[in-house]
């Protein structure tokens, strides 16, 4: 027994916080006597829980689910001529997603919830107008040369 007063003391003087539920666990201990020895070790702590967690706060707990299964959507920067992933834009973690869905006892699999992720529509190209206008008119080298997409330079593109 003397071990048990020696460990509580000392972890109640660790810091402000433990001193006040260590506080707590010995308030509860006196409320039950001597009936708290005769109580079994799962009682003993579910009592304990029972007093020192608010009901409405372990509701709120046990009705939380854990998001490390959550799929996010990365970034597509669209550039003039393609699109590619920004592979900065997920979330950061240290763990990889084999290590985030390590567990060490099997339970069983949750259900992955479904996430809307809207695709990005890329407009289709279309030749500027003033491209199909002359390219009508011109001769076929003149028409070859027109095909292709203007780069926005005109040394380059009205040579």
């Amino acid at each position: 027994m003397a071990l048990k007063q020696l460990a509580a003391e000392y972890f109640g003087n660790l810091n402000p916080i433990a001193s006040r539920i260590n506080a707590d666990l010995q308030d509860t201990k006196n409320a039950y006597e001597a009936e708290w020895n005769k109580l079994s070790l799962d009682e003993q702590e579910q009592i304990l829980t029972e007093t020192i967690i608010k009901p409405e706060v372990s509701v709120l707990y046990n009705q939380l689910e854990v998001g490390t299964n959550e799929d996010f959507a990365m970034k597509i920067v669209l550039d003039d001529h393609c699109s590619y992933r920004d592979e900065h834009s997920g979330p950061f973690s240290f763990r990889s997603r084999s290590q985030r869905n390590l567990t060490i006892f099997a339970e069983p699999p949750r259900e992955p919830k479904t996430k809307f992720v809207p695709k990005l529509k890329v407009p289709p190209y279309t030749p500027d107008l003033d491209l199909v206008e002359r390219g009508k008119d011109a001769d076929s080298f003149n028409s070859n040369c027109n095909s292709l997409p203007k780069t926005g330079l005109d040394f380059l593109d009205n040579w």
